[in-house]
């Protein structure tokens, strides 16, 4: 009996919910409004989609779930499809597809739960301004070419927002010119792969959503231009936060991005170019904070908290040029705070401006120009309490130099070795007005085989051993210094 009353109260609440719908629906649409569920006209979704037209409105109650078919939306415009009381559509491990919005626009699809299926959720095929939004969709499988929660290819200006996707193969797929497509307020959790991928696709925006424990990248981006990555939550994946390749104009700002089992944010291949990283907190992280692979060129690094990655803070590889790394928060870092690795005569990393940081606390260094790194520029940074040395620029005489640097105007203190430190084959650098002082060994370090240095203005002093120590043949001019070992040194006492 009391079984029987709940039923019935259950029903007539739901008769309720949709009598009071339709009439909010009749009053503010043209179109017709279709129910599917039990005891109503179409008891199958994809009979209401087959009888409706432009503008209709279709409502799936949960009364009548699972619906277990495959959806599928072809040419059909301005449909509404909304589900009342999360209805389920469940493959069953069997069927294919849940939804599929073909050469169609402006179709919505919210409110429904949509698992079991062997590839896609909801999937878009030249597809344009739809939305998809509200949808919990789990336990996906991975047949397709392009298997997701969510998949658009070659669709343009779709939502996808308020989603709760999980248990799939990828995520969220971008694909195939899928331009400007918005993806806002997500949650992407334990993917088998990325949590977001978008390839081939330009302008789109990535904003607000939380990627968590899937098994690759949280957000992946191949052959990408002109992208927006903001305000994004990226933790605890099994490869990078966020990963770059062969992608150009993309800005990644705001995000939090830490936990990650590789690196924070990676840029790879010749052309990842002018991106922007800005006002991130990249923070521990198994690998370094931000990682710039071999042949990327001309991004700016700014305003960011990198702190407590298990490698480098910012490692700029061989062959990548013309960054700026500037305004950023650098502390507590495994590895140096900023490593610049030349590497090899074919590929030097220069035109390097490393501006304004605040970098303290690391394990290795400061801040490292290694063999093959030249031309760069290291000024106004604040060098602190690191592991070795504050600022070293280093280069193996055998196999080449480290030349045409200027270090100047940094602050460069209370580092465990050497303030800062010249050594093998870096030649023709110039050290000018830094301030140097209270470090563990030398103020200013330079080494044998480091020589045409020119060592100008620096405040030299209360240092451990010497305040500047040169053991080969470089220029001094204009420094002021408490103690100092060296032909040419001239402290101006």
């Amino acid at each position: 009996m009391s079984q029987n009353l709940c039923r019935n109260i259950r029903l007539l609440g739901l008769c309720l919910i949709i009598i009071i719908g339709m009439l909010i629906l009749l009053l503010f649409f043209q179109g017709r409004v279709l129910v599917v569920g039990p005891d109503n006209e179409f008891t199958t979704i994809q009979a209401a989609v087959d009888a409706a037209d432009s503008g209709d409105i279709i409502l799936v109650t949960g009364e009548g779930s699972p619906y277990v078919e495959e959806v599928s939306i072809m040419n059909k415009n301005r449909l509404k499809i909304i589900g009342i009381m999360k209805p389920v559509l469940d493959g069953m491990d069997a069927l294919t597809f849940a939804i599929t919005i073909e050469d169609s626009s402006n179709v919505k699809i919210k409110g429904f739960v949509i698992q079991n299926y062997l590839s896609n959720g909801i999937r878009l095929i030249n597809a344009e301004s739809n939305t998809i939004s509200c949808n919990t969709i789990q336990n996906i499988g991975s047949t397709d070419i392009e298997p997701a929660g969510i998949s658009a290819l070659n669709s343009l200006e779709n939502v996808m927002t308020r989603n709760v996707i999980m248990n799939t193969l990828r995520g969220i797929v971008v694909a195939q010119n899928s331009d400007s497509t918005l993806i806002e307020l997500n949650r992407c959790i334990s993917s088998e792969e990325d949590g977001i991928f978008i390839d081939g696709s330009n302008n789109c925006t990535i904003k607000g959503n939380k990627t968590t424990r899937n098994g690759d990248d949280g957000i992946n981006i191949i052959a990408s231009n002109n992208n927006v990555i903001k305000c994004n939550t990226i933790t605890k994946n099994d490869d990078d936060g966020i990963d770059l390749t062969d992608s150009s104009n993309n800005l990644i700002k705001g995000n939090t991005i830490t936990n990650n089992d590789d690196d924070g944010v990676s840029l790879e291949r010749d052309i990842t170019n002018f991106n922007q990283i800005i006002g991130n907190n990249i923070s521990n992280n198994m690998v370094h904070g931000i990682f710039l692979v071999s042949d990327t060129n001309n991004n700016i690094i700014r305003k960011n908290k990198i702190m407590r990655n298990g490698d480098d803070g910012i490692l700029v590889d061989t062959e990548s040029n013309n960054h700026t790394i500037e305004s950023n928060l650098i502390q507590g870092n495994i590895g140096d705070g900023i490593l610049l690795d030349g590497d090899n005569i074919e590929g030097p990393s220069f035109n390097i401006i490393i501006r304004k940081n605040n970098i303290h606390e690391n394990t290795g260094d400061g801040i490292e120009v290694n063999t093959f790194s030249n031309n760069n520029t290291i000024t106004k940074n604040n060098v602190l309490r690191n592991g070795e040395n504050g600022i070293l620029l280093d280069a193996n005489p055998e196999s080449g130099a480290s030349f045409n640097n200027l270090v100047n105007k940094n602050t460069v203190n209370h580092n465990i070795r050497d303030g800062i430190r010249v050594q093998g084959a870096s030649n023709n650098n110039i050290l000018e007005a830094n301030k140097v002082t209270r470090n563990g060994a030398d103020g200013i370090f330079l080494d044998l085989d480091s020589f045409d240095n020119q060592v100008d203005f620096n405040c030299v002093f209360f240092n451990i051993n010497f305040d500047i120590e040169d053991l080969d043949s470089n220029t001094f001019n204009g420094n002021r210094c408490g103690n100092s070992v060296g032909t040419n040194v001239d402290c101006g006492n």
